[in-house]
């Protein structure tokens, strides 16, 4: 394994300077993202509803996630950072070429290689570890999927 290899998959702290950039890095890459959390860390997506507790629930969500968009990443930007956690803009940005369609809110995402691209908001809290209990994301899933086909 490369240094850079070696370095982009190494377990980091909050305490890390580079904890930020390297978590949303690890948006790409299951078992890496899955380092960034405490055993019962949470992730919620106010947009869609979903509520995930625990690495295997994690591990279920990511299959959905990288089945409509394999390649899909996630880039934290004007990132305000706290002692106990951090809150930041973002941007998640990929394609609609997965072998399977996302549903959400009653649609069903297209699988035709077309780009997407989406700002949210996340606030996020850590444990005295410097490990994720708590991701919460807050963007419009409405405005995302308006020209979605009705399932």
């Amino acid at each position: 394994m490369s240094n850079a290899t070696t370095e982009a998959r190494r377990v980091r702290s909050f305490h890390d300077a580079d904890f930020v950039e390297a978590y949303g890095d690890a948006w790409s890459d299951t078992d890496t993202l899955l380092q960034f959390y405490a055993p019962d860390g949470e992730y919620i997506d106010k947009a869609s509803g979903v509520v995930i507790k625990g690495p295997e629930a994690m591990l279920r969500f990511m299959r959905v996630y990288f089945g409509f968009s394999p390649e899909c990443t996630v880039t934290f930007t004007n990132v305000i950072k706290g002692a106990d956690g951090f809150a930041a803009e973002w941007i998640w940005a990929g394609k609609f070429d997965g072998p399977k369609a996302l549903r959400l809110h009653n649609r069903i995402s297209p699988q035709d290689g077309s780009s997407f691209s989406v700002d949210g908001v996340s606030f996020v809290k850590v444990n005295a570890e410097g490990k994720i209990v708590s991701h919460v994301d807050y963007w419009d899933s409405a405005l995302w999927i308006e020209n979605w086909k009705k399932i």
